[in-house]
């Protein structure tokens, strides 16, 4: 029992060391652009950083996990003169939870290893509001490059260099900002663009695996999102939120399934795959004591596209298979009982209905109705300042869910998720 435990010990002792490692690169990052443009006093250096452990469990486990979390998070803004700026951020994060990545089917994440690189240029001249020569007006251009990175492991038999899906995005975002009024009332109206490339380098299409033709890179695909929205100061104690997002996916290998025919036994068109997701979110914060405030969240999300799929072991045609309608209902409350500590506590409930796509019975066999999924997640999060820039941080995370669907051989649906986690902040 000794030997297993130092074992064991010098296994996550080890893992912590090769997190530190790869986090070393913010370090040097950081290092490096403070050297060369801290001599300028018109740079402007920040940082963020989280570290913590956590304790994980799940129904799809025996037992809970301790895991390891952490965050480096350096930036820089170089101002050029009184109305542009440019900026440069490096985030690396690690978690070692239980995360739900739910997509095409429900899966699990064991580790996650994210890196972000973003290099852009901030515009921001001042004018004035038509008609209004008192009332001042700023609009805000931000324009950016980015790049992510990010490693998964969620099998016994990959690590976080094999993750089946593991991948990386590079692309370019484009941010609008218009500040002005509303009957005398601050608003904040915002618009954007992100166009970007998606590449699971590690995820080959089953068809080309055994077949060796068809589509080979299923899930890469190039993405096209819009969005736009409004910020309202309504009052001292009531603020509004409102936007609208689009979102355009676009396949560049994969290809449209067909149901099979006699003369044809190849079950792809030669239409690409594509997808449309669209989503509301509305939000209202209300302040009712000065040491409480209450945030409620409503966020309808619709999601169709054209990917169908056909079950050879049920002879199952099924058209739109992952096209769905996503209702979710948050409430959380702020706390600041003293000055210094900082709660939120809060409740999300979210139903997903698919369209088309059918529930499974206990032995593996399609019922009458369309496949659904209920979540009722529990957070919570705190910080406390005790020394300058560092404060003590604890989160907590309960996911239950469940789905009118019995049979989970490839995807869950009905699981019990937790995450809880003490740690420290540094910030500046």
């Amino acid at each position: 029992m000794v030997e297993i435990l130092i074992r064991d010990e010098s296994a996550r002792t080890g893992k912590m060391m090769w997190i530190l490692k790869d986090c070393k690169l913010a370090g040097i990052f950081s290092i490096l652009f403070t050297i060369t443009t801290c001599a300028y006093s018109q740079t402007l250096f920040l940082f963020d950083s989280n570290i913590s452990e956590g304790y994980y469990t799940s129904n799809e486990q025996k037992e809970g996990k301790f895991g390891h979390n952490a965050m480096l998070s350096p930036s820089i803004f170089y101002k050029l003169n009184s109305k542009n700026t440019l900026f440069s951020n490096y985030t690396v994060s690690y978690e070692e939870t239980n995360q739900v990545i739910e997509e095409e089917g429900v899966r699990w994440t064991d580790q996650v290893l994210g890196n972000t690189l973003i290099f852009g240029w901030l515009h921001n001249p001042v004018g004035h509001i038509p008609g209004g020569e008192s009332a001042p007006a700023r609009f805000q251009n931000k324009l950016s490059l980015f790049g992510y990175y990010e490693l998964t492991k969620g099998t016994r038999d990959e690590d976080l260099n094999t993750g089946l899906y593991n991948y990386w995005d590079i692309g370019l975002k484009e941010e609008l900002c218009y500040l002005t009024e509303f009957k005398t009332k601050p608003l904040l109206i915002t618009s954007g663009y992100k166009f970007y490339y998606r590449r699971f380098p590690n995820y080959e299409g089953l068809y080309y695996l055994i077949y060796e033709t068809g589509p080979r890179w299923e899930k890469d695909y190039i993405g096209n999102r819009l969005w736009t929205g409004a910020e309202l100061s309504y009052s001292n104690k009531l603020y509004l939120t409102a936007q609208i997002t689009y979102l355009f996916k676009l396949y560049t290998d994969d290809l449209v399934q067909k149901e099979p025919t006699g003369d044809s036994d190849y079950p792809y068109t030669s239409d690409k795959r594509q997808e449309h997701v669209a989503s509301v979110d509305l939000g209202c914060n209300y302040k009712l004591l000065d040491w409480l405030s209450i945030n409620l969240g409503l966020t309808p999300e619709f999601r169709r596209g054209n990917q169908n799929y056909y079950d050879p072991d049920r002879l199952t045609f099924i058209p739109n298979v992952y096209d769905y309608d996503l209702y979710s209902i948050s409430v959380d409350f702020i706390l600041q009982p003293w000055q210094k500590l900082f709660c939120q506590a809060g409740y999300e409930f979210i139903y997903k209905q698919y369209t088309n796509n059918f529930a499974y019975d206990e032995v593996g066999n399609y019922t009458n109705e369309k496949l659904n999924k209920v979540d009722n997640i529990i957070k919570f999060n705190a910080s406390y300042p005790v020394y300058k820039s560092i404060s003590i941080i604890a989160s907590g995370f309960l996911d239950i869910s469940t789905s009118n669907t019995k049979y989970e051989r490839v995807y869950g649906y009905n699981y019990q998720s937790s995450n809880f986690g003490l740690g420290i902040n540094y910030k500046f």
